[in-house]
């Protein structure tokens, strides 16, 4: 059997940098002792996390005070368990919600279980610029006029149908994987004009409270130069990272805090913004998608990294320096870009979106480059972009590291450009070339080369059923090529970041297949499909 704790040690051992998550970057931010002397079950004098009477209680009290909620509960489900738990108590069953279409799996996961009724608001497109072809494209901010046109038009759909209750909630992913943030204040006014709850779902956000408000602590009233963003985006929020959406009139908030912040991967908070209602409804609602068994080693990791995060603001400061330094630096190369919020209405500097803006490199091969010649592991790759996700508990020799590869990288795709100047550029020739073209033609309707996630993006398939009724259905598994025309009964998506490319209820079309199929090629992983190869797909009767 494959030794799983060899595999992970040596990994922590060798001299690989993570900008990935979790957000403790294997580090000393907090430390912890040997786990299996913390490891215990609720025995007498330390409390229940999912009946909190005595500390754990305390613990969260003290943290809504610290956040400003009304209440804000542990969870050692990660947030997709928080966001489950906060779906199901807002919405009845059966009940109808709107969803930005890039929330995470674990949002379609909760309309499937309660047989939930979705109706869904595109974020905008980002194009980022590049020369001679299409540069990096995925999902931007929700735009406010979006979700009014949206809610409107469910809202009518229901009436049709007698429903008076309408839209119960508004779900939408804030920041995204690559760090794009909406107007949540001006989303939250939408939602509530419209009788519904806005649900903000800030997996990677869990790091915004603590800039902010330690900034102010830490400098007091500094002026306005000070605080300037140097990079485009932070639209109303005003300082160099954006505000939380705790701060800006969700109603609830979900954030893992082990994605940016020093904590254990699992831990995950819901705040409860709103008076109502009542918090204990959510504790409850916690109770169904959380352990019987709630981890005490994740309770404390939980504990640790929001008491390291209030108590030093110095470290949030000094991550603010090594984010703008980078940047700065960055900015002088002649080909290798970091996504600097054009086009959000606010963005996260932390996460950086790195693409090669001349086209030599794709996501892939910038990746791969990272990882085996420079030891810097990565979270992620697009077809034109590789994610890097960094976070308070990063180190100044991991940014020095990075700063330098990306900088050789630089000078080796100028060394290129010289020697193709010599020469004409020559289309690819032969058979794979010609396939390559003809399935981005297919794909796009244009002879550029694009991103693959702008096809997904562009594609909201047709909803033929309700997600629980298509699960629920007779099915039959059927090649993936061949589906063309049937209703889904599975999710298919890309790992990471977990968002579907079809839900169970949706028909699958020529488009979709052609996108899924340029994904393999590319090496991406497609999930969700009972086949674990993704080539075969589970189809209503």
């Amino acid at each position: 059997m494959l030794d799983l704790y060899d595999k992970l040690r040596r990994y922590g051992e060798s001299d690989v940098y993570p900008f990935h998550m979790p957000g403790h970057k294997r580090g000393g931010a907090v430390s912890m002792e040997d786990p299996y002397r913390l490891d215990i079950t609720e025995i007498d004098g330390f409390d229940d996390l999912n009946h909190p009477e005595e500390f754990f209680r305390e613990a969260m009290e003290e943290a809504a005070r610290l956040y400003g909620t009304k209440a804000t509960l542990f969870g050692v489900n990660g947030s997709s368990g928080a966001l489950l738990a906060a779906i199901h108590g807002s919405v009845p069953r059966g009940g109808a919600v709107l969803l930005a279409r890039n929330c995470h799996k674990a949002v379609y996961n909760a309309v499937l279980i309660r047989g939930l009724k979705p109706y869904y608001v595109l974020p905008e497109k980002l194009q980022l610029p590049a020369r001679g072809n299409d540069g990096p494209v995925f999902w931007g901010s929700v735009s406010p006029l979006a979700l009014e046109e949206s809610l409107r038009s469910a809202e009518e759909k229901e009436r049709r149908a007698g429903n008076s209750a309408g839209v119960r909630l508004v779900v939408v992913t804030s920041p995204s994987y690559e760090g794009v943030v909406s107007d949540i204040a001006a989303l939250s006014e939408v939602a509530h004009r419209h009788g519904a709850r806005l649900l903000v779902d800030e997996a990677h956000g869990a790091h915004l409270p603590f800039l902010r408000e330690q900034q102010e602590t830490a400098r007091g009233n500094v002026c306005s130069a000070a605080r300037k963003v140097t990079d485009q985006g932070n639209g109303a929020h005003g300082g160099y990272f954006p505000a939380s959406a705790i701060a800006q009139g969700a109603d609830l908030v979900v954030q893992s805090l082990h994605k940016t912040m020093p904590a254990l991967t699992q831990t995950a908070l819901l705040h409860v913004c709103a008076e109502e209602p009542d918090p204990e409804h959510f504790r409850e609602c916690m109770r169904i998608y959380q352990t019987s068994s709630p981890s005490y080693v994740l309770s404390v990791s939980i504990m640790q990294a929001i008491s390291w995060g209030w108590k030093n603001p110095e470290k949030m400061i000094e991550y603010e320096r090594r984010i703008r330094a980078f940047r700065e630096e960055a900015a002088l190369w002649k080909h290798v870009r970091l996504y600097r919020g054009e086009g959000a209405f606010a963005y996260d500097p932390g996460k950086l979106v790195v693409y090669d803006e001349s086209g030599s490199f794709t996501g892939a091969e910038l990746h791969e480059l990272l990882r085996t010649r420079f030891h810097l592991q990565p979270e992620m790759h697009g077809e034109r972009h590789v994610l890097l996700m960094t976070s308070p508990a990063d180190t100044e020799a991991g940014f020095a590291r990075l700063l330098a590869a990306l900088a050789e990288i630089d000078r080796r795709i100028s060394e290129k450009e010289s020697e193709l100047a010599q020469e004409p550029r020559k289309k690819p020739e032969g058979r794979e070339a010609d396939e390559k073209q003809a399935m981005i033609e297919t794909a796009t309707g244009s002879s550029w080369m694009m991103d693959a996630e702008a096809v997904a993006i562009e594609l909201l398939p047709e909803q033929a059923m309700l997600p629980a009724t298509a699960a629920e259905a007779g099915t039959q598994t059927i090649p993936l090529a061949n589906a063309a025309g049937r209703v889904s009964a599975e999710f298919v998506y890309v790992y990471p970041p977990e968002i579907p490319i079809l839900v169970p209820g949706e028909r699958i079309t020529e488009e979709l297949l052609t996108y899924i199929n340029r994904l393999c090629r590319q090496g991406r992983k497609i999930r969700g499909t009972a086949d674990v190869s993704g080539k075969r797909v589970r189809v209503c009767i």
